[in-house]
């Protein structure tokens, strides 16, 4: 279980084969381009969709626990799924003070993950934060769902979008996105209260969950809209990692993403 990570990885680590609070998570509802730039590393989490007491599929933030007594009563032997944060600019989102875009969360599963990992272990395009992404969303039922290209030329960050994304990336910043904090599992009482506890229409939440998307119900998840994203295309490819499998350990260049050129 120790070799399970979560948190910062890097786009070399993961194998993907084998908040609304400060920061808003990035919208793939709309049939179409989506591009973006990429501005941290991702982060990696495990998930389940289990059914609360009203029947309604409730996203976890799992502990990934053979004994668990919350959510293996209701999943049987289902793995849960792993996703991951990432940060990036929202180049569709813009206004007067971001004529670049606004810093939302992106939410990934295995396809979106992989295809970006691609990227940036291509010679031709390499480092993600280089060059911006489109993520082009097919009509419901596609296959596959997200197809993901490098667009343009390779470019630094402008002087505003440095200061976006420091702020965003350092600790201690008022405008801070711990994606660390989001990537952390809930505890099995956290999961047992929200399962069972104030239930009903709309959101779900727990003290410790609401600004991080958990604890959401397929009604009211907002832009989350995790009953309806890649991992859903690849749920016989996808290999959650079995009890104890390692999972490489990110490397130890953590202010890679402040260094922005």
């Amino acid at each position: 279980m120790s070799d399970l990570k979560t948190g910062e990885v890097d786009w070399n680590d993961v194998d993907p084969t084998q908040l609304m609070g400060r920061g808003q998570f990035l919208s793939l509802k709309e049939v179409g381009d989506h591009r973006i730039r990429i501005i941290s590393k991702p982060h990696q989490y495990f998930a389940r969709w289990v059914p609360d007491a009203t029947g309604k599929d409730v996203k976890i933030s799992c502990q990934f626990k053979a004994d668990c007594k919350v959510c293996r009563p209701r999943m049987g032997d289902k793995n849960p799924q792993t996703r991951w944060y990432c940060l990036v600019i929202d180049r569709s989102n813009t206004d007067e003070s971001h004529p670049s875009g606004k810093v939302r969360i992106l939410d990934m599963g295995i396809q979106i993950f992989g295809s970006i990992r691609s990227l940036h272990q291509d010679p031709d395009w390499g480092d993600v934060k280089k060059y911006d992404v489109k993520i082009n969303r097919g009509p419901k039922g596609s296959n596959p769902l997200y197809t993901i290209k490098p667009v343009g030329q390779k470019s630094g960050f402008t002087d505003q979008e440095k200061v976006m994304a420091k702020e965003v990336l350092t600790p201690g910043s008022e405008q801070h996105i711990d994606l660390m904090q989001m990537c952390e599992p809930m505890s099995c009482e956290e999961t047992h209260k929200l399962l069972t506890g104030a239930t009903g229409g709309g959101t779900t939440t727990t003290a410790s969950d609401d600004s991080f998307g958990f604890g959401q119900n397929a009604e009211g998840g907002g832009d989350l809209d995790f009953l309806d994203d890649d991992s859903q295309e690849f749920d016989e490819s996808q290999k959650s990692p079995s009890e104890g499998a390692p999972v490489a350990a990110a490397d130890d260049d953590d202010d890679d993403f402040l260094e922005l050129s």
